[in-house]
This record gives structure tokens, sequence and C-alpha cells, in this order.
């Protein structure tokens, strides 16, 4: 539920080391399409780790705890 495939990377079957291989081929052959998944990847980044957000997150699960 992290990678997307085709927006924020290429998913290929576990083991298979031809389809990696394709994806990594097609990544570095088609630059609209690496400009896509590295444009997502940082969206992403930013969306899911914000320092403030994990903060805040991390304060609420504290208190939490310390009940």
């Amino acid at each position: 539920n992290i990678i997307r495939n085709g927006e924020n990377g290429l998913l290929v079957e576990v083991d298979d080391d031809i389809g990696a291989s394709k994806a990594v081929l097609q990544i570095y052959s088609d630059s609209a399409l690496r400009r896509k998944i590295v444009a997502r990847g940082y969206e992403d980044v930013y969306k899911r780790f914000d320092a403030r957000r994990v903060s805040k997150e991390h304060e609420k699960l504290f208190e939490i705890i310390n009940k």
C-alpha cells in the first residue's frame, strides 16, 4: 500500500529478476515516467513523514501510554 504501480514506483513479483530488470530499464528509458515517479515519491515522503505531523502523532501516543 506504499508503492502504487506506475505512480510512485513499479511493482514486480517477488524473485522476478527479469521483471525487475525490465522495470529498471523502463524507468531508465522513459524520462516522463521517471520524472513522475520521482515527483510522486517526494510528495509521498513529504505527506507521510512530515516532521511536525509525526511529532504530534508521537506526542498523542505517549499521552495515551502514560495515562
